[in-house]
């Protein structure tokens, strides 16, 4: 059965807290995009900028640095060291400067380009992160005795498909409903098994027994990169009590669609 997810955009926040809950924030932050896709043939390579501002009036030392990225339907999140995954771009990406001061109320730019390597066996879409971390923003307190840290950063994901390639293709995991007040939730776990990024549109289509159509509800558009997976979160309102014959869309565009015909019972 086929079927179909940043980010779009994506925002790291670490705070580390040793007994408070208080903490300092960052003045540097992106001015622009978390999020950069590409379409590059291999064997070419494309360039672009970061620009990192500082709001602060004080100069402040930040680090660039490289992380992979995979993400799960049961919330899992993880950074592997940079070419750690199969579909890992980290290899082909420079970048310049790494570690530099930015003047306050400055910005400074980061320069990369990804080099996609000359190889034909190269199909689908390949990713990695580069990290944006300021390396003075750990600032201690003293609050009462207690010592308070924090550390922001950021992370930009620079996403690689090769060309148009790559078969798009998902597994609906599971399905389950849950109560939430009077409301009632379906979940539905999806996992990209194809070879490109896909941002299906997903909604479920409720039927009572006698083919009357109760509704429509649709949830968000996530982005799920190839051996990733989502958890999508549809909310059905206060449906009353029954079985239900339900079609679940995933819809990735195009000719892209995928379906599951699922028996709904609420009691």
């Amino acid at each position: 059965m086929k079927y179909i997810n940043y980010i779009k955009i994506f925002f790291v926040f670490y705070l580390f807290i040793l007994g408070s809950k208080s903490y300092c924030q960052s003045q540097v932050a992106i001015a622009g995009e978390l999020t950069y896709e590409q379409n590059i043939l291999p064997g070419n390579d494309e360039s672009a900028a970061i620009s990192i501002r500082n709001m602060g009036p004080d100069s402040a030392l930040v680090r660039v640095y490289q992380k992979d990225y995979v993400f799960y339907y049961d919330g899992t999140t993880d950074y592997p060291e940079p070419g750690t995954i199969e579909r890992s771009n980290a290899t082909w990406i420079t970048y310049t400067p790494i570690r530099f001061y930015v003047p306050g109320n400055a910005e400074v730019t980061v320069n990369f380009v990804v080099q996609v390597p000359s190889l034909d066996t190269l199909t689908g879409t390949f990713w990695s992160m580069l990290m944006v971390e300021p390396m003075n923003e750990i600032v201690p307190e003293k609050n009462e005795g207690i010592t308070v840290n924090s550390v922001i950063r950021y992370g930009i994901q620079i996403i690689t498909n090769i060309g148009n390639t790559g078969e798009k293709n998902i597994e609906f995991i599971d399905v389950n409903l849950m109560k939430d007040n009077d409301k009632r939730v379906l979940l539905v776990d999806i996992e990209n098994i194809g070879e490109r990024i896909v941002r299906p549109s997903v909604w479920a289509e409720l039927y009572d027994i006698s083919g009357k159509k109760i509704g429509m509800f649709d949830s968000t558009i996530a982005r799920i990169f190839p051996g990733t997976s989502v958890r999508k979160k549809i909310e059905l309102g206060e449906v009353e009590t029954g079985i239900y014959k339900t079609i679940i869309i995933a819809d990735c565009g195009e000719d892209d669609l995928f379906g599951l015909d699922y028996t709904l019972e609420i009691d």
